[in-house]
């Protein structure tokens, strides 16, 4: 055996003999890539730094010289030009005449009074109480006009007041028991069926769906086909709120209680 093949068993077994079997270098192919560029992994120069920015230039302060002027006089007012009274209109002679008529009745006969031109004609006088009484015409009575006097309340505010005029239009919701005697009651229900306004129309004081609780008497006699209903408490539909002791009596469309 020789030294190469005791080499290459020894090499297939890992061992080197202290170094005298070396495996032969393996020759690294020549690679393809293009040689380096040291200008590639080269940082670019800095910019040069900007120039310093020139100093602003002092700027005094403007002086400003405040100096009050007067306020300026009022205008002169206009001067007022007073126009004179207009003369008065002439007189009527329609009415001068029935004025010198009457002046002449209530002085001597025959004889005219004169009349101030511009005033209005007189009225003519009452005739006398004599006169009166020659007429056969009795003094009227002064009337005493004046009464006790009545003390009154503030007005009422009737908009939130449901009157004896409003109708409340309802249906029956439970049903009656006309069976029940002697001096028991029944109760039912009976629910609006439109808006109850007050007095000037414009509120609503029991809205539509308000549910009345409401009690029968039994029949007066047998055979009797109509039974008084009384009302007593109304809940208003759309909250808690109801109203009580109303001790009001159902009527039918006809109005008959």
């Amino acid at each position: 055996m020789t030294t190469s093949a005791l080499c290459e068993l020894a090499l297939a077994l890992g061992l080197t003999l202290g170094g005298h079997c070396v495996a032969p270098p393996v020759p690294v192919p020549a690679s393809d890539l293009p040689p380096d560029d040291p200008g590639a992994y080269a940082l670019p120069d800095p910019p040069p730094p900007a120039p310093a920015p020139a100093p602003a230039p002092v700027v005094m302060p403007p002086i400003i010289i405040e100096k009050v002027l007067p306020a300026p006089a009022p205008p002169a007012p206009a001067p007022v030009v007073v126009q004179p009274p207009p003369p008065p209109p002439p007189p009527d002679p329609m009415a001068t005449a029935l004025a010198a008529l009457w002046a002449g009745a209530r002085g001597a006969p025959g004889t005219l009074r004169p009349v101030v031109a511009g005033l209005p004609p007189a009225a003519p006088a009452m005739p006398a109480t004599r006169d009166m009484a020659a007429l056969d015409l009795a003094t009227p009575a002064t009337a005493d006009y004046g009464g006790p006097r009545r003390t009154s309340s503030p007005p009422v505010d009737n908009t939130r007041i449901i009157t004896a005029d409003r109708y409340i239009t309802g249906i029956l919701e439970t049903g009656i028991n006309s069976q029940v005697g002697g001096d028991d009651t029944g109760t039912v229900v009976v629910q609006t069926a439109r808006d109850v306004y007050g007095y000037h129309g414009r509120k609503v004081l029991m809205p539509k769906g308000s549910r009345l609780i409401c009690d029968y008497q039994a029949p007066e006699d047998i055979g009797s086909s109509r039974l008084a209903i009384t009302c007593q408490r109304v809940l208003i539909a759309g909250h808690r709120a109801e109203i009580r002791n109303l001790d009001s009596l159902l009527s039918d469309v006809q109005g008959r209680v």
